[in-house]
């Protein structure tokens, strides 16, 4: 009886080591490699959303006889509110090539009671007058990026970036004497302009599903008649609800200034936008 025990302890014995082996040769979930966030996976990536911008800049028309001036977005009425929408799309080409396509818009109004004389280019609009403005300023933008350091939950490159900007601004008075009315302008600023920049880029994924994207782009100098800087800052977190659809919200910041020396004209523009956006992206 002793000796049949002894073989049963002696066979759990024998049982236990090779399960306990079978264990050992098993990774445990946790040990295994964590699963990599969509913003640091996913080949393609669309996004669109709605940007909550705070306005404010100058902009000026002086004709080479040295008529005209420069006026802040207040003086010429500009609303300092816009909400407008923006799409980017972003390609990895490879593990370390990037390319990202982007669109945004500004577009404001303006309508106010002329309370001193205004003189914008050629044109000048007395006390009294209604004055009213518009400002357009469209933005196309391409960057080619190249990722410096990575892994599977963050990354950090630079990339390099052509934006063209299409800008479009006017400013006019009016005023009615009886049933006659009186006008001054339109004068109208307009230039489109094709903007080099440097930048970073930096992702940050806190988990599988929730990650950080941020970037700084800039540039500052003159070529030919045209000189300015262009400098635009985003920061923002994206949650991927699904392993192909998130949203997100951030913040941006941009400062776009652009100088034109012309054979009649000289114009200026600048902008200066603090933006909070909400957006849906696509991943595929």
């Amino acid at each position: 009886m002793a000796l049949k025990d002894g073989g049963s302890m002696r066979s759990l014995k024998c049982n236990v080591v090779l399960v306990f082996g079978a264990f050992c040769l098993v990774p445990p979930a946790h040990a295994q490699e964590a699963q990599s966030n969509p913003s640091l996976s996913k080949t393609w990536v669309v996004d669109a959303g709605v940007a909550y911008r705070r306005l404010d800049g100058d902009l000026s028309a002086i004709t080479s006889g040295g008529k005209g001036g420069g006026y802040d977005f207040g003086r010429l009425g500009l609303d300092d509110h816009d909400t407008s929408v923006s799409a980017d799309l972003h390609w990895r080409i490879s593990k370390a090539w990037r390319l990202d396509l982007g669109y945004d818009g500004i577009s404001t109004k303006g309508l106010i009671d002329n309370h001193a004389s205004l003189d914008f280019g050629r044109i000048t609009i007395p006390t009294g007058y209604e004055l009213s403005s518009s400002l357009d300023v469209q933005t196309y933008s391409a960057f080619l990026g190249y990722t410096f350091t990575q892994s599977h939950d963050f990354e950090l490159g630079g990339r390099l970036g052509l934006n063209v900007i299409d800008a479009n601004a006017s400013v006019s008075g009016r005023a009615f004497a009886g049933n006659k009315e009186v006008s001054a302008g339109p004068e109208y600023v307009s230039k489109t302009t094709l903007v080099p920049t440097l930048g970073l880029y930096a992702t940050y994924a806190f988990d599988d599903r929730l990650a950080f994207e941020g970037s700084i782009d800039g540039i500052a100098g003159s070529l030919g008649s045209n000189s300015g800087h262009y400098v635009q800052m985003s920061a923002g977190l994206k949650y991927w609800l699904t392993d192909s659809f998130a949203l997100g919200a951030g913040y941006s910041y941009l400062s776009n200034k652009i100088e034109h020396d012309g054979s009649t004209i000289d114009s200026g523009l600048e902008v200066r936008s603090h933006t909070g956006y909400l957006k849906a992206s696509l991943g595929f």
